[in-house]
């Protein structure tokens, strides 16, 4: 993906990043790579990593250690690092003051994102939630590429 990137593309790449993985860009290129903690964590450990295939060492650790190393390279926020602020500020959106306190009360503790959608669920404000969502994640996105100077488009189809 070139400069600018889509903002588009990068929001759904965001949305769909399961906890334990992070997406690093290359502030030059717009190049998107999907990184699991453990995989930064091999890369840098020459120990961990001469246990591995050949293939993962001469090919893909290497690209690891560039990205997670490189001033080039950007980790972008993830869902799960702003769940709580996400939540938060759909509370703070809801007219109805029961289900915004119930929905803070679900919030509260380990399980509170888990509570929290499955509230969301059972009071029929799913669609609702979804769509709130999706736009904090864009605006969220869109803030992070702009503070890093990292020209982005609208729509643009990804390649």
């Amino acid at each position: 993906m070139a400069l600018p990137v889509s903002l588009r593309h990068v929001v759904t790449e965001v949305e769909g990043l399961q906890e334990g993985w992070s997406i690093y860009l290359n502030r030059k290129t717009g190049e998107l790579m999907t990184i699991t903690e453990r995989e930064a964590r091999i890369a840098l450990n020459e120990e961990q990593a001469s246990e591995l295939a050949d293939w993962l060492m001469e090919d893909f650790l290497p690209k690891v250690k560039e990205v997670v190393t490189s001033d080039d390279y950007v980790v972008l926020p993830n869902k799960a690092s702003v769940e709580f602020s996400l939540m938060d500020s759909y509370c703070d959106a809801v007219d109805d003051g029961q289900l915004r306190e119930s929905l803070r009360n679900a919030m509260r503790g380990a399980e509170g994102p888990a509570r929290f959608n499955d509230l969301i669920e059972a009071k029929g404000v799913q669609d609702e939630w979804d769509r709130f969502k999706t736009e904090a994640v864009r605006n969220l996105v869109a803030e992070f590429l702009e503070s890093h100077k990292i020209s982005y488009v609208e729509s643009k189809s990804p390649a």
